[in-house]
């Protein structure tokens, strides 16, 4: 305990415990030794801060049993120092702010998916994509909002390791939006394991092309249109044509 406050114990024996506890904690403090030395309370559990010798705040967590010194009530506490472990927690939930932030603006979807198909993560891009929220899908599979006509080739895909270089495949598939039109997106997916847990899933970057594909449909409708215009207007002027030589056969009878 001494060297947690940057003391030694000459300096600590003899004094109060409050020399050592920050201005801002020590009215809990206060009132929690007062109800183990009144009997109120054998066990005490509390979060609290102890203060170094230079000024340093240390988080602590304290178990104080309630016991005797010399014949007069007393507290026994045990003092476990979470500093490090609670900055450590605190630099991890800045980075999963960081990271979340970055992927629900990133402007494609981006998504997680358990090698059983179910989504584990999706971003904010591929809910508006497809017109549910994260809870929805995180209750979902990747079939349950793929097109009925792509399915198959989905499920094919759910269990099998990319074979493209670097381990990433692109493929070209159909979504089913919640109101039920198609969504036609470019998909790249690989396969990542957790190296916490060790388990695989596959990471998706999923680019909308609807518009891409309608304005691919809609150049093709065109270019027949104008195939069968052209063919129309070839054959009206070969049937033009006969009808001129069939007049100027018949000028010529007599």
């Amino acid at each position: 305990f001494a060297k947690m406050v940057g003391r030694t114990a000459d300096e600590l024996i003899g004094h109060p415990v409050l020399e050592v506890v920050p201005e801002c904690e020590r009215a809990v403090v206060v009132q929690n030794i007062a109800r183990q030395l009144a009997g109120e309370a054998e066990f005490v559990q509390m979060v609290s801060s102890v203060q170094t010798k230079t000024g340093e705040i240390r988080d602590v967590f304290i178990n104080a049993t309630r016991s005797t010194w010399k014949g007069r009530p007393a507290s026994t506490a045990t003092l476990l120092d979470f500093t490090e472990h609670r900055l450590v927690t605190e630099a991890l939930r800045r980075s999963e702010r960081k990271y979340r932030t970055t992927v629900d603006m990133a402007p494609v979807g981006i998504v997680h998916v358990g090698v059983d198909g179910r989504f584990v993560m999706v971003n904010e891009f591929f809910c508006n994509l497809l017109g549910y929220g994260s809870a929805d899908l995180l209750k979902m599979s990747v079939v349950d909002v793929t097109f009925d006509d792509d399915r198959g080739d989905t499920l094919a895909r759910i269990n099998r390791s990319p074979a493209g270089p670097a381990g990433v495949e692109k493929f070209v598939k159909r979504y089913c939006h919640r109101d039920g039109h198609p969504v036609w997106v470019e998909v790249s997916y690989s396969r990542e394991t957790d190296p916490d847990s060790g388990e695989s899933y596959n990471v998706g970057i999923i680019v909308d092309i609807t518009e891409r594909r309608r304005a691919e449909e809609e150049r093709i409708r065109f270019a027949n249109q104008l195939q069968q215009s052209q063919k129309m207007e070839a054959i009206g002027q070969l049937t033009g044509g006969m009808a001129h030589d069939f007049n100027n056969l018949l000028a010529v009878i007599p």
